[in-house]
């Protein structure tokens, strides 16, 4: 019986496709926006790419670490969500450089 190749393509599109998101969250650029493209990528390439209930010993606690570490990123950008970049992001020191009007 042939090795069934678990190579997909997921990975390499989340780097192609999501620099602007990630440099966002980096340098603090409307984080906000960043943090909610991360959350709803996340979701889906999590259950379709760490899908740990469908295999079997080794490969299964592999597969279950990955699933879990994209799970606890995902309730950091859930945290984000909930409660701001904070003071350090480079919007809120830009907004307080800005003079008031």
């Amino acid at each position: 019986m042939a090795a069934q190749s678990t190579l997909r393509p997921g990975p390499a599109l989340g780097l192609v496709a999501f620099p602007p998101p990630r440099l966002s969250l980096i340098t603090g650029i409307r984080p906000h926006i960043g943090v909610w493209a991360v959350a709803l990528f996340l979701i889906p390439v999590t259950v379709i790419m760490h899908n740990f209930w469908a295999l079997e010993g080794h490969e299964q606690q592999e597969q279950t670490i990955q699933f879990m570490k994209n799970l606890s990123m995902f309730g950091a950008m859930l945290f984000l969500i909930a409660n701001g970049p904070g003071a350090w992001s480079l919007d809120a020191c830009l907004a307080k450089q800005t003079p008031a009007r």
